[in-house]
């Protein structure tokens, strides 16, 4: 919220499905944000999302299953571009691929985790 100056976020994009990024995702939105839910989430780990959350916002949700190819191709020329910053929270070098695995099937990484070679 610091770099926003509290004011919060536009949109979200939720691509992990935990939890506790549901929380931050949440915290982030600013008045009229828009939370949006992309791919299949883990049924294991559904997130509760209370209505007063949106409501005091006036935030929404919206879905999608995924994208076309047109438009992935069109993410990544703005991540390109620097018009869209991607959230990497954990790096790992290639000989610890076996203990990101096992954090990752623990839902312990929240956010996104790249292998580093």
């Amino acid at each position: 919220m610091a770099l926003t100056d509290n004011a919060g976020v536009d949109a979200v994009f939720e691509t992990v499905g935990f939890e506790k990024t549901y929380e931050t995702s949440l915290k982030c939105l600013g008045r009229e944000g828009r939370l949006i839910i992309i791919g299949y989430q883990p049924e294991n780990n559904l997130p509760r999302i209370h209505p007063i959350q949106l409501i005091l916002k006036e935030a929404s949700i919206l879905t999608s299953r995924a994208g076309t190819h047109e438009e992935l191709a069109e993410v990544v020329k703005l991540t390109r571009k620097n018009k869209i910053k991607l959230m990497v929270t954990d790096k790992f070098e290639l000989d610890q691929v076996n203990e990101a695995l096992t954090l990752l099937r623990k839902g312990e990484i929240l956010g996104r985790a790249i292998i580093m070679p």
